[in-house]
């Protein structure tokens, strides 16, 4: 079995560390499709010239086209474009990224074999192996869900990041999404859509959600294959702010696509609550309600789900309709019950209409409808999420985790009159013991 690996390059000096990981790997059935990519074309020659000097015919030299196909950022063309030219040049079954600065452990392409020929899935990714120029390991934050073991390579003690498994949660931020070794089964690449080529920023993690969302399955190889050199020129610490404003687009876009792709993998209903008005039965919802044509004529309370069994619940203009405090039917007892539900990493997502906008103003909408009787704004939510809240309602049985929280207007209508929504993307945390992408703060 043929094994692409491909690398886009502006820096021919880059090169060889990487060249030298492929030739002394323990599989040796590989090519090499480097693109050539300056946009001065003496550059790129010498990008080339310097890939033919290993004369080695596993490596593919394929030059990035003038004029170029997809257009260009300020400081060279599209990383998305890059990628997708490098793999549309690659002939093997599986598809490799290996940036120029990085390099492969040498047991790395013949564990992704093995790896494919027992489960044939589409898509393969590695624990962490990162360090610096001096070889010192980078290492995240406990508090953020990371743990580490440690590793011998080339007579060096690292510390390798257990890699989150494929999830909502871990796709939707780039900080926990698979990192390198990233591998693609070429069909599984294509059926995703392969890298869009309009992007210049968080690339690979926007293919790594539409990855998910084709129904590819996402395997974890549980050792370091790759090594990741961290240095100040890494695209993430040169373009900090524009990659957070990236990812944080591609979460916005995806989250939600994403928790129902996971629910639809496990067979787990999703249910909205309240939804005899707008339940969207086209993302696959099925409506509780007390009145209207629904699928469950039932009251919240007494609704036929055993604990631990629903993916996902909708709480769109719901909240608000239960009273504080912590009696039998109150706010309190009715997330209780919610959580109680939800299977573990299960999603409630709540939009309920705020005492106060993003801007400051009044939020009006909360206290105008005569059926309302709780108040909300992000603070609420915090109670269920954070344990220095949490204690100031003992009869609280829930451990989320607020993914996302947020204020705006849903429309120029909403604007104009004064409704801004308070929104909530809460991830149900059933198992003690799980790492949890984000960490827990309950």
């Amino acid at each position: 079995m043929l094994i692409s690996v491909f690398t886009p390059t502006h820096n021919a000096a880059r090169l060889d560390k990487a060249y030298y990981s492929l030739r002394g790997q323990t599989y040796q059935e590989w090519e090499w499709v480097v693109v050539p990519n300056h946009t001065a074309p003496a550059e790129q020659e010498r990008v080339r010239e310097h890939a033919l000097a290993y004369q080695d015919p596993r490596v593919v030299v394929r030059p990035w086209p003038q004029p170029p196909r997809y257009g260009h950022m300020d400081d060279g063309p599209q990383v998305g474009a890059l990628k997708r030219f490098a793999c549309e040049g690659c002939k093997g079954e599986l598809l490799v990224e290996l940036d120029h600065d990085d390099w492969l452990l040498s047991g790395a392409l013949t564990r992704l074999a093995e790896k494919h020929q027992e489960l044939a899935a589409g898509f393969y990714y590695s624990d962490s192996l990162i360090a610096n120029e001096g070889g010192e390991s980078t290492v995240f934050d406990a508090n953020s869900g990371w743990s580490y073991y440690r590793h011998q390579y080339e007579g060096n003690d690292y510390l390798v990041a257990r890699s989150f498994d494929a999830s909502p949660r871990s796709l939707c931020e780039v900080f926990f999404a698979p990192n390198h070794v990233r591998c693609w089964q070429k069909d599984a690449y294509w059926r995703a859509g392969g890298h869009d080529p309009r992007m210049s920023l968080a690339d690979d993690h926007e293919l790594l959600c539409r990855t998910y969302l084709s129904g590819t399955e996402m395997v974890c190889v549980r050792e370091p294959l790759y090594y990741y050199l961290q240095h100040p020129g890494n695209t993430f610490l040169r373009h900090n702010q524009q990659v957070q404003r990236a990812q944080q687009d591609v979460m916005n876009r995806y989250l939600h696509p994403l928790i129902f792709e996971w629910c639809r993998r496990h067979g787990l209903p999703m249910i909205d609550l309240g939804g005899a008005h707008g339940c969207p039965r086209h993302l696959g919802f099925k409506a509780l309600d007390l009145v209207g044509d629904v699928e469950h004529k039932v009251d919240v309370f007494n609704m036929p789900f055993p604990n631990g069994s629903v993916g996902c619940f909708r709480a769109a203009d719901f909240l608000e309709h239960f009273p504080p405090g912590n009696g039998d039917r109150s706010v309190v007892a009715l997330v209780n019950l919610l959580y109680a539900k939800l299977a573990h990493f299960g999603w409630l997502l709540a939009e309920v209409p705020s005492v106060v906008g993003p801007d400051g103003a009044v939020g009006l909408g909360a206290f105008q409808d005569p059926t309302h009787r709780s108040f909300w704004s992000e603070n609420n939510f915090r109670y269920f999420t954070d344990k220095d809240y949490a204690r100031f309602v003992p009869e609280s049985q829930c451990r989320f985790q607020a993914a996302r929280l947020w204020t705006d207007y849903p429309s120029d209508f909403h604007k104009a009159n004064h409704i801004p929504y308070v929104c909530c993307d809460l991830l149900a945390v059933k198992e003690a013991e799980a790492a949890v992408p984000g960490g827990m703060r309950i």
